[in-house]
């Protein structure tokens, strides 16, 4: 197959899978965070909402200059993710959802282009390794929908991933650089501090791992200026990450313990699991051709990414299982590993490879093909609440939790799986304190009433209560 076919190939892919992830993006609606970021955040308004109040919420985002003033207040009083945040408020506030959603496809193909590259810049020649990590991203990192959908999710998770894996590629050019001037030792250390700056699922993993590969190898090799650099920024935007008081605030709150954590944890993998099962292949097949030079060489050559997964497992132990969000990080490494350790095995050029790429291709585009509709359906539903909220006299809205098919259903966000927040953030946006939205699901053996973020449960069961009724009589 000639290298035109190959590059007509990669780019049809793309555009296919770029075009539907738009679409995707376009049919999940702004909600729940992204509503209250379009705030200028005072210490008023931080202080009420913890207290389930609304007080303060009355200026929007107007300029640059309030999303900067906005996160100060933001760093002290709700999380330390400042980077993303700035991304988040500027978009929720003043570029709004439509720039968004474009911009996002971008990010989520360039989140797959630095997967593949830091497996080999040969690679990116190569459409197996685009579908493969397509797929392996697509399908095995936690909760797509919020990682890659929804804005509040993607600034966090996916923009950041894309911001700290920029940083590695950078990080395994510079190592090989005696001195550079101040002007790119300046730069170098600004793209430290704004990759460190942003999630800790990714940044404690990345920063760890960094100082222990430094410690072991202090006297085999020494770093340069450039280096030194680019890694002390990460550091310092690591540590202003942490020393946030809003994130050691979040930390102190009550988790399981370390033992339930565990349990939760080990159920919620799935990339981790491949890659085990990847390298136990691997290690017994040397072991039959009596070849354990290889799979050695391969766990020296990536001990970084090893380290990363390690620090991030015991991280997730340290502060407790809060959500499957949280090994977003340990995911993701394990499929640069996988990506990195599949590289060593083939090339894709066998016919057997090739044919496995396009099933695989074409597995991705039907599913997110089969996500648009359904995605579609929640997001009107979603439009419909809303508008009949603000139609309401009393604030209360009826409304019935869709269900989708289990292999579509983490891939769309509906309303209902936090109906109290979701209200909350939909009364302070349109209403402010006015008429609080009381969000009421009904379906055909229960109903339940939210009411200012209370959940009361009542069962009830008219047709069987009618039925014994009629028997009686």
């Amino acid at each position: 197959m000639s290298k035109k076919t190959v590059r007509i190939g990669i780019g049809a892919f793309l555009l296919i899978i770029g075009s539907l992830f738009y679409l995707m993006n376009m049919y999940t609606p702004i909600c729940g965070d992204d509503y209250l970021y379009s705030f200028y955040l005072t210490p008023v308004a931080a202080k009420s909402f913890f207290e389930g109040a609304s007080i303060g919420f009355e200026q929007k985002i107007s300029s640059f200059t309030d999303v900067i003033f906005s996160q100060y207040n933001h760093y002290f009083y709700v999380n330390g993710r400042t980077i993303p945040h700035i991304l988040e408020q500027s978009f929720a506030g003043l570029w709004g959802e439509n720039c968004f959603n474009l911009i996002n496809v971008f990010a989520f193909l360039l989140l797959n282009m630095l997967v593949i590259w830091i497996s080999g810049k040969r690679n990116l020649t190569k459409f197996g390794y685009w579908v493969v990590a397509v797929f392996f991203i697509w399908f095995l990192l936690p909760c797509p929908v919020d990682l890659f959908l929804l804005m509040s999710g993607a600034l966090n998770y996916t923009w950041s991933a894309v911001l700290c894996l920029a940083f590695l590629l950078v990080y395994n050019k510079v190592r090989q650089m005696e001195r550079v001037n101040w002007g790119v030792a300046f730069l170098l250390f600004l793209l430290g501090v704004i990759s460190g700056w942003t999630h800790e699922s990714l940044v404690i993993g990345i920063s760890g791992a960094l100082f222990i590969i430094y410690c072991v190898q202090y006297n085999k090799r020494k770093p340069k200026s450039p280096e030194i650099a680019l890694v002390a920024g990460f550091w310092l935007g690591t540590l202003l990450l942490c020393l946030s008081p809003a994130a050691r605030g979040r930390a102190s709150f009550d988790h399981p313990s370390i033992w339930e954590t565990f349990l939760l944890i080990i159920g919620e993998l799935r990339a981790f699991y491949v890659l085990l099962f990847l390298l136990i292949y691997t290690f017994f097949r040397e072991k039959r051709n009596n070849n354990n030079h290889t799979l050695r060489k391969f766990f020296y050559d990536d001990q970084l990414y090893f380290y990363v997964i390690l620090i991030e497992l015991v991280f997730s132990l340290v502060i407790g299982f809060r959500n499957v969000r949280q090994l977003f990080g340990i995911e993701l490494f394990s499929v640069v590993i996988l990506i990195k350790l599949i590289s060593g095995q083939t090339s894709f050029n066998a016919v057997w490879c090739r044919s496995v790429s396009i099933v695989a291709a074409s597995a991705i585009v039907l599913h997110m093909a089969f996500v648009i509709p359904c995605a579609k359906r929640s997001h009107a539903q979603f439009q419909d609440i809303v508008t009949t909220y603000l139609h309401s006299e009393d604030g209360v809205v009826s409304f019935k939790y869709e269900e989708f098919p289990c292999w579509v259903d983490s891939y769309v966000w509906r309303f209902g799986g936090y109906a109290g927040w979701e209200a909350f953030c939909i009364s302070v946006y349109y209403m402010g304190d006015k008429k609080p939205m009381k969000a009421l699901l009904i379906d055909y053996y229960s109903f339940v009433i939210i009411d200012d973020c209370q959940l009361r449960c009542f069962s009830v069961v008219i047709f069987f209560a009618v039925y014994k009724n009629c028997k009686k009589k």
